[in-house]
């Protein structure tokens, strides 16, 4: 509702429960605030965000008391990601595209 009421009609926000029916490499970036740490199954839900990914696309997500900046970084590496910037406790995130 946020993004319509700035006038952007590229977002697309899907509540899933880790299989988004998105076709391979078609989304640019994916935000992931405050979701990680409610993420029973990390390991298939990042599976399915890698896949749909685009090769020049990126992962956000941050760390917090919930959730350390190690834990994330080992968790987003094991699922083929690599970090590419830090601002703060907000961690990007590319895809290591041979995985």
């Amino acid at each position: 509702e946020e993004a319509k009421k700035q006038g952007l009609r590229n977002i697309t926000t899907i509540l899933s429960d880790g299989e988004t029916r998105l076709h391979d490499e078609s989304v640019d970036v994916i935000l992931l605030y405050g979701v990680l740490p409610e993420i029973k199954d990390k390991e298939s839900v990042l599976r399915e965000l890698h896949r749909v990914l685009k090769p020049d696309g990126y992962v956000s997500t941050r760390f917090c008391f919930r959730i350390k900046k190690d834990r994330v970084l080992g968790i987003m590496e094991s699922a083929g990601f690599s970090l590419i910037e830090q601002k703060g406790r907000i961690l990007n995130f590319e895809k290591i595209c041979n995985r």
